[in-house]
């Protein structure tokens, strides 16, 4: 029932549930590199060129900041580290260093705010994850011209309503997605329709 009520909620209310419980979970991004890799996955140009949230067309490739491992993603938890994503769009760098300052200085040694950035698509679609003690998989789109916190996620893939709403490509969303049935279950996610 909950995680019923929980794909019922907005995606800026579905974040906020997300960040409240994140002392729960771990974040397992970590070991990637501040140079990506390019993503060849064609679909992915087709789709983010297509996309309702008005994105911009995609000016690249993909940038892949994960090194290969699933897991992995380039570790942003200063406002220097956003200046060393090379590639990334200026537009999506400067609402990562909003999204940090806002978090304020830790009182402690114990936790920190963090931003992880596996994959971003110049065309509008990035994925991540963000945390302090815990945290939660990210989705950022460019909507209206503005990079916002599209869908926050804790559980094994993303709605695939969200994904289609946003209209995610394959090459930053990944091929797995939980459909609306009562039982979540992962299903191949083709991208935008």
């Amino acid at each position: 029932m909950t995680a019923v009520l929980f794909t019922m909620l907005t995606p800026a209310m579905r974040l906020s549930t997300v960040l409240a419980s994140a002392s729960f979970v771990v974040l397992a991004a970590c070991g990637g590199s501040a140079q990506p890799t390019d993503s060849t996955a064609s679909a992915s140009t087709s789709a983010a060129a297509t996309a309702t949230p008005a994105p911009t067309p995609t000016k690249g490739p993909v940038l892949d900041f994960t090194g290969g491992d699933p897991y992995g993603a380039i570790e942003l938890d200063n406002l220097t580290d956003v200046d060393e994503m090379k590639g990334a769009p200026d537009d999506f760098k400067a609402y990562l260093k909003s999204v940090l300052a806002k978090s304020g200085v830790p009182d402690d040694d114990r936790c920190h705010f963090e931003i992880y950035v596996a994959k971003i698509d110049p065309a509008g679609f990035a994925q991540g994850s963000i945390g302090e003690c815990g945290g939660a998989e990210i989705y950022w789109a460019r909507v209206d011209g503005k990079w916002t916190d599209a869908i926050g996620n804790q559980m094994e893939a993303p709605p695939c309503a969200d994904l289609k709403k946003f209209r995610f490509p394959v090459a930053v969303a990944g091929n797995k997605c939980q459909d609306e049935s009562q039982d979540f279950k992962i299903v191949e996610y083709s991208g935008p329709m």
